[in-house]
């Protein structure tokens, strides 16, 4: 196919919208010249050996962008309609669909010459059995003799060529057929060649009908479709949320005055641990505890219940009360000691102690970064601050009796008990509220020590001699 337009301005939009690239596009191309079908997008005169196109919108005269988006999203379009039932909006892709099986079942190809040489083996074995059993007059005989033809046979084979005709024409039905009129009937190649051309024009000019049906049809409903996918990814979304609430024991939270959880367990943990329920007032607490007794796991569950739950999405708890903030403030324990440490510690918890946002501060030995009894002045400061601001606070820390000798704050406990059979921590994850636990490092020299041998074995053990327990 070429498109044949003669209005400027719409040849203009067609290339601006790159639609020349799909097919041929000229405003002085001679039809006559083309060996297929012209249309002509023109008010004016259709020239000759064009078909006519009423001019109209780009993708009505070139609509073959719109067909190859449709095709190259007929996959996603199938899952839009089966999802249809599914999602709050109309469905836009089942009518691009049914465009575009219309357009493919346009698309079937007769085999014409095959049809001809079917209907023609079929008359000539006609004619020829009919023959057999004709019986010729002595007039007939005469005329034959004479130079001419028996007017029997004529008729025989003028019936047979007339009922070879009607069934071509009944199975492509096209006007003609392409035979020869004499016994034995035969292919008129000229005759089949125009009707093969004849045939062509027709598909064509159907196939680009119903390009544009699809065109029209996408351009109606292609912002429907976009509608249709974003609710389907909002849909995998919440999907996605209920298995993992399903698969991980998590629950919807609820919004409270003060963060408490029940049941909470850290994300990493895929639902193998110990549960801890923990409340956490508006105000600073100083968390303790045993090495290794899940005080850093406990900090981080705690800032996940809060961010997925202002997320609006299910949490690692049985149960969970969030109140709304303002935001999350988390600070890791420094990887790096000294000077670099401390100053970048300050630069980013300044922001959050001179603003008034109700703020969860969640933090991790930040006595690290410097001298203790410089590290526990300087926690008491931001303790005094964000306590005045009535900021939920958790601030794990082995400073507690120094950082309460400058503030006053609830101090909470891990506890470990001691070690099991495997040498293993025997630890409450809970912690205590109102009970300054200790890290217990005899405990994990004791581990160190029961599980090795010869000079390792008599180090660890020298180590707990200097903290007077050498059990």
């Amino acid at each position: 196919i070429s498109i044949l337009v003669d209005d400027e301005d719409l040849l203009e939009r067609i290339e601006q919208e790159g639609l020349d690239r799909w097919v041929t596009v000229s405003s002085q191309e001679d039809p006559a010249e083309s060996t297929g079908l012209v249309l002509a997008a023109t008010m004016g005169k259709v020239p000759r050996g064009a078909l006519h196109l009423p001019p109209g919108e780009p993708w009505e005269v070139v609509p073959y962008r719109d067909v190859a988006w449709a095709e190259n999203n007929k996959a996603l379009l199938g899952r839009l309609q089966a999802l249809a039932p599914h999602l709050d909006a109309e469905d836009h892709a089942a009518p691009i669909l049914q465009a575009l099986q219309a357009q493919e079942s346009e698309d079937e190809r007769q085999d014409l010459e095959g049809i001809a040489k079917t209907c023609l083996e079929e008359a000539n074995e006609t004619i020829e059995q009919e023959l057999e059993a004709l019986t010729v007059s002595g007039k007939d005989v005469l005329q034959v003799l004479k130079g001419g033809t028996s007017h029997q046979v004529e008729a025989v084979v003028h019936e047979a060529a007339k009922d070879a005709r009607k069934r071509f024409e009944q199975a492509t039905e096209l006007n003609g057929a392409p035979f020869t009129d004499d016994f034995p009937l035969q292919l008129d190649h000229r005759e089949l060649q125009l009707l093969k051309r004849q045939v062509e024009r027709d598909q064509a000019l159907t196939r680009f009908r119903a390009a544009v049906a699809v065109a029209r049809t996408v351009q109606a409903r292609r912002e429907g479709v976009s509608e249709m996918v974003a609710q389907a990814i909002e849909l995998d979304r919440w999907q996605a949320a209920a298995r993992a609430a399903r698969d991980l024991g998590m629950s919807l939270p609820t919004i409270g005055q003060e963060l408490e959880v029940d049941g909470a367990l850290h994300l990493a943990l895929s639902g193998q641990g110990d549960p801890v329920s923990y409340p956490v007032p508006n105000g600073v607490t100083l968390l303790t505890g045993a090495n290794s007794g899940g005080k850093t796991t406990l900090l981080e569950t705690l800032g996940q219940i809060a961010y997925l739950a202002h997320l609006g999405l299910p949490v690692p708890a049985s149960q969970a009360t969030v109140p709304l903030l303002d935001g999350l403030a988390y600070y890791a324990r420094p990887r790096q000691l000294g000077a670099g440490a401390f100053e970048g510690f300050l630069g980013t918890i300044e922001d959050v102690l001179l603003q008034d946002d109700h703020v969860l501060v969640l933090a991790d030995e930040l006595e690290a970064m410097t001298e203790l009894e410089a590290a526990a002045a300087i926690i008491a400061e931001v303790v005094t601050r964000l306590k005045a601001r009535g900021c939920p606070t958790v601030l794990v820390t082995h400073l507690a009796p120094f950082i309460l000798e400058h503030v006053e704050a609830r101090v909470d406990g891990i506890e470990a008990k001691g070690l099991d059979e495997d040498n293993e921590l025997l630890v409450d994850r809970t912690p205590k509220v109102g009970r300054v636990a200790r890290s217990t490092p005899e405990l994990i020299l004791q581990r160190l020590r029961n599980t090795s041998t010869g000079e390792r074995e008599a180090l660890y053990q020298a180590m707990l001699a200097r903290l007077g327990d050498g059990n």
